[in-house]
């Protein structure tokens, strides 16, 4: 049986959820497994961005395979753990237990040599050998610069967060310093501000390094349509990418304004309110999460033998369900399709994992075939 609890809070930690899912994406050809090509530095022109093939990861029987939105098996399950695809190629974990990359047709195109490997963003993956340090890898399976990070975040809008020295700064995709390591930690950055934490607390930088207000804060979250959720005081509000409140700090917790609605948690209920801080979907959730392709993801406890036991739907932006809460577990919509976990007849154990659409339809999948 899933741990629910452990489920939440994975799924809402600091990027909630919609980045946690199944996003979807294809490959180049690597010809070499010769780990000295594999480490010869990347040019920026090096750097091309595949073609995104609209696949899904799904597991069947402890392997993990794609499909396509018709729910046919475009790769056979082969895999012990696999990521969405991403610029045209996916991180996959091979039975070494170490990560390379596939593209759309299942071959490695990228041996598996990563004790740790993420998405490509912008033309660029945070990768990890064993016994090295962090670096970035291009679709072409050439390093950025030397694996000497203690840790690496995602490039976004052509930034990347590292850590090196014990402290945080970024690099561009050129692998050159633009803001020097000098934070005790650093978000990535979103709609060109980022979050820095110092003594004090957390402090708004734009992609200069430059300090946006005077306010800090104890925890914060990206900037989405032009707010950022940050804690003050225990408590969660809203500020513009100016530094400015917007929203008072009223709140238990927030996540990301998305379509238009942020999800907010009052005393014990999650609901949603638009950029001037009204509620449009009342607070009765005991959970809520951003929307992804105009529907919500929230958990609602359902009276089930006298108990009521969390269940997970989406719901559309005036608050009425679309895909009613029936699944032991959800993820965010991505490219029509949203993974659930139905739930076993005992009522408490989750099913093979299943594809829905956004009218809660679910997948007819064929069966996989062998390799």
């Amino acid at each position: 049986m899933m741990n629910t609890a452990k489920v939440l809070k994975t799924h809402y930690l600091f990027g909630l959820v919609w980045l946690l899912g199944f996003l979807t994406v294809l490959g180049c050809e690597r010809t070499t497994d010769s780990s000295e090509s594999m480490k010869e530095p990347a040019s920026p022109a090096s750097m091309k961005i595949l073609a995104n093939p609209v696949l899904f990861p799904l597991e069947r029987k402890g392997l993990v395979g794609y499909i396509n939105r018709e729910g046919t098996w475009a790769i056979h399950p082969q895999f012990s753990k696999a990521l969405p695809f991403s610029e045209g190629l996916a991180a996959v974990r091979g039975a070494n237990g170490l990560w390379g990359y596939s593209d759309a047709t299942g071959k490695l195109v990228i041996r598996q040599s990563f004790q740790q490997a993420e998405a490509f963003h912008q033309g660029l993956a945070v990768v990890r050998r064993p016994n090295e340090g962090f670096t970035y890898l291009t679709v072409q399976g050439k390093e950025l610069v030397p694996p000497l990070f203690q840790h690496a975040r995602d490039v976004t809008e052509g930034l990347a967060a590292v850590r090196q020295g014990g402290l945080w700064g970024f690099i561009n995709t050129e692998g050159k310093e633009i803001i020097p390591c000098r934070y005790q930690q650093a978000q990535s950055f979103s709609e060109t501000r980022a979050w820095v934490k110092e003594e004090q607390g957390w402090k708004m930088i734009d992609r200069q390094g430059k300090i946006i207000g005077t306010d800090q804060y104890t925890d914060t979250r990206p900037c989405h349509e032009k707010l950022c959720a940050v804690q003050l005081n225990e408590r969660w509000g809203f500020v513009n990418l100016e530094g400015k409140v917007v929203i008072k700090p009223i709140y238990y917790d927030a996540g990301e304004f998305s379509t238009g609605l942020a999800p907010v948690k009052t005393r014990s209920r999650w609901g949603y309110i638009d950029p001037k801080g009204t509620m449009v979907i009342n607070a009765i959730f005991n959970v809520a999460y951003p929307f992804s392709e105009g529907l919500g993801l929230v958990v609602k406890g359902i009276k089930i033998k006298s108990l009521r036991k969390p269940r997970w739907g989406f719901v559309n932006p005036q608050g009425q369900w679309v895909v009613k809460p029936i699944y032991h577990t959800a993820w965010p919509f991505h490219n029509g399709l949203a993974k659930v976990l139905p739930i076993a007849e005992d009522q408490e154990n989750a099913l093979e994992a299943q594809y829905i659409d956004t009218k809660g339809r679910q997948l007819n999948l064929t069966s996989p075939s062998a390799p």
